[in-house]
């Protein structure tokens, strides 16, 4: 009797300690949280946002991005699933994940259609139709890829600088 009382014991000690809800890591590149947000301790790792960044570059060198598009939806239901919000007790910090919204899974198989070979598509029937489930727009988080797309603002305005200039220089030498 006594050594399943001290199983049971330490079951609960090892649960309370895997239940704590603690800061993300640092040095996230593309799953970049807020700085208030949380995540329970076993998936305070940067492994999952490492993943993402390879197979990025991956695809970058076989010049083979998909859309923009397609590459936000995907890092943002990954990042929902490797960095869920932790909700719980303030007090203890004990919690407990929240999980992936299926709105999360939907976007990304939408938007990911004919894209992205070798990923496999989830069955979103298995992700949360709450209200409180674990998304971007649910768990404050900026998705960063910028370094394979680079900024939207800065090549529109790079374009428009370059067809501003093209016009002037055409009306200076007629």
């Amino acid at each position: 009797m006594q050594k399943v009382a001290l199983g049971l014991l330490l079951l609960a000690l090892f649960t309370a300690v895997l239940g704590e809800c603690v800061q993300p890591p640092e040095g996230l590149s593309v799953c970049q949280l807020a700085f208030n947000a949380r995540v329970p301790r076993e998936f305070a790792t940067l492994t999952a946002d490492r993943d993402l960044v390879s197979l990025l570059d991956y695809y970058r060198e076989i010049d083979h991005l998909p859309t923009y598009d397609c590459a936000e939806a995907y890092t943002d239901f990954k990042c929902s699933q490797a960095y869920p919000r932790c909700t719980g007790d303030s007090e203890s910090g004990l919690g407990t994940p929240v999980n992936v919204c299926w709105s999360a899974c939907d976007h990304f198989v939408r938007k990911c259609r004919n894209q992205l070979p070798g990923v496999p598509r989830p069955d979103c029937g298995k992700f949360s139709t709450e209200v409180d489930c674990t998304y971007n727009g649910k768990h404050p988080r900026k998705i960063d890829i910028s370094e394979w797309y680079g900024s939207g603002a800065g090549s529109m305005t790079a374009g428009l600088f370059a067809v501003m200039s093209s016009l002037v220089l055409s009306f200076l030498f007629m």
